[in-house]
């Protein structure tokens, strides 16, 4: 491994310093689902882009969308240590 601290690897990890020890770092986004909080109106979207299609829904048609989103993070201190980086 020969990525600097703060470079990114070809998983999308970024090397990070987390007390004293190197780390690869990475937040991935896994699921997300936008709906329409207003009575009578239904509206559901599941994705990557139902947080921002939630807020245009909300703003043009003045409803309440409520969002929730998973967020998968993973940290890895064995590779970076085991490769001697």
């Amino acid at each position: 491994m020969n990525i600097k601290i703060g470079e990114t690897d070809l998983l999308g990890r970024t090397l990070k310093v987390i007390r004293n020890r190197l780390v690869l770092v990475r937040n991935k986004q896994t699921n997300s689902r936008a709906t329409c909080d207003t009575e009578g109106c239904g509206w559901v979207l599941e994705g990557k882009n139902a947080m921002g299609v939630g807020a245009q829904h909300a703003a043009t048609r003045c409803h309440r969308v409520v969002v929730v989103r998973e967020i998968a993070s993973e940290y890895d201190g064995e590779t970076p240590n085991k490769d001697g980086a």
